[in-house]
């Protein structure tokens, strides 16, 4: 279980050093345990805002990929944008209404429906 914390580490003691520069140190008050799971919450916190905004980027990545695809007189069908982007048919479909307002239009129905770049 430990292993899993060791990424954090060298975070952690760059953290409490510097909290240990403040005149008032404020972790000789209270329990040592409070404040270590407090700086490891705060660590991991970090993290996941970094993840989360990676995700992001990914997403408008994605979006960027299919609209220089698309406009290269090009169609897409869903499948094949799944193939691309490892999203499920759902996502594609959302990710589509989404690029309707940059041009991408939806012809056809069902399975042979296609995805094209009509400005």
């Amino acid at each position: 279980m430990y292993d899993k914390y060791n990424e954090y580490d060298d975070d952690i003691k760059k953290l409490v050093d510097k909290m240990a520069r403040k005149k008032d140190v404020p972790f000789l008050k209270g329990k040592i345990e409070i404040w270590a799971a407090a700086v490891i919450h705060a660590l991991g916190s970090i993290n996941e805002l970094q993840y989360e905004r990676q995700q992001i980027l990914d997403k408008e990545e994605v979006k960027i990929r299919i609209l220089s695809i698309l406009k290269t007189d090009r169609s897409l069908t869903n499948k094949e944008i799944r193939q691309l982007t490892e999203m499920n048919q759902k996502q594609v479909q959302r990710l589509i209404k989404e690029l309707e307002l940059d041009g991408v239009k939806i012809v056809g129905k069902g399975a042979r429906t296609k995805y094209i770049y009509s400005p």
